[in-house]
C-alpha cells in the first residue's frame, strides 16, 4: 500500500491517496469489509469513539476519469473510520453547524476536490436579503457565508443553480428512467431538505445516513422520483 500525503490547502486537510483505503496517522485501525462483517459490533464501537478532524477529506484521484474519481473519493471516506463521522448532523463542518444535515456538503466536498465543483450558489447573512456587495464594503460588520447547492436544488434540475459542468441525466431509448453510473450525483426532493448522494456502484450510492455517518445504501434506486446529474468529462 502506498503512503498517503496529508497537506493543508485553503483550510482543508486533504489526504491524497492512490488506493481506496487511506493510511491513517491517528492509530485508528483500517477495517476491510470482511472484518466488518465478522465483528460489526466492535467496528461500530470504534467508529463511535474515533476522534475526527473537522477539515479532513480523503481524495482518491487514481483514475483518469473525473467521474470515477468522484466515486472513488466518496468510497475512500466511507471506508475510513475517522472520515465517516466528519459530516455528522450533530457536529460542525465549515459553515454548517450542529443540527444541520450535511448531505449536500459531503457531495460538494467530494466533487469539488476532484475538479468537478458544482458551485456555491447559496449564502446567508446577519441581515435578511443582504447583497454580497454590501459584505464586500463592510466585511467586518456583515457576515456573509457561501453554501453548496441544497439537496432540493439538485433535485429540481435547475441548471441555473448547478455549475454548467454538470447536466441532468435523462432517460434514453425506451427506458423510463436514466441509466446512472459511478460518479453521478443523485437527489430526491423532500418537504424539508431532501437528500443528495453520490452513485458509487450498481444500484448503490454513498452519502450521509444515520445522523450523518457516511454509508452505502440503495438511495436513488428505490422509485422513479430521483434526479441524476452527470459531470461532463
Amino acid at each position: 500500500m502506498k503512503k498517503s500525503c496529508l497537506i493543508l490547502m485553503s483550510s482543508v486537510a486533504i489526504i491524497f491517496t492512490n488506493c481506496s483505503r487511506n493510511v491513517t496517522s491517528q492509530g485508528i485501525k483500517e477495517w476491510t469489509k470482511e472484518e466488518i462483517s465478522r465483528d460489526k459490533n466492535k467496528f461500530i464501537n470504534e467508529l463511535t469513539n474515533a476522534t475526527t478532524d473537522e477539515n479532513q477529506i480523503i481524495v482518491d484521484c487514481s483514475s483518469g476519469s473525473t467521474r470515477q474519481n468522484i466515486a472513488n473519493t466518496a468510497i475512500a471516506n466511507y471506508e475510513s473510520p475517522i472520515n465517516r463521522r466528519n459530516w455528522l448532523t450533530s457536529g460542525n463542518r465549515f459553515n454548517f453547524g450542529p443540527g444541520k444535515p450535511k448531505c449536500n456538503q459531503f457531495v460538494w466536498e467530494v466533487t469539488a476536490a476532484v475538479g468537478a465543483n458544482p458551485g456555491l450558489p447559496n449564502h446567508s447573512s446577519d441581515l435578511a436579503g443582504i447583497r454580497s456587495w454590501l459584505h464586500d464594503l463592510y466585511p467586518d460588520l456583515i457576515r456573509y457565508e457561501q453554501f453548496p447547492p441544497s439537496a432540493n436544488q439538485w433535485a429540481s434540475k435547475d441548471r441555473s443553480v448547478i455549475d454548467e459542468g454538470w447536466c441532468p441525466l435523462e432517460a434514453s431509448g425506451r427506458s423510463t428512467r436514466p441509466n446512472p453510473s459511478p460518479g453521478d450525483v443523485v437527489a430526491k426532493y423532500g418537504s424539508r431538505t431532501g437528500h443528495v448522494s453520490i452513485v458509487t456502484g450498481y444500484q448503490e450510492s454513498t452519502g450521509t445516513v444515520y445522523e450523518g455517518i457516511i454509508d452505502k445504501t440503495d438511495f436513488g434506486f428505490r422509485d422513479q422520483e430521483e434526479v441524476f446529474w452527470r459531470w461532463q468529462e
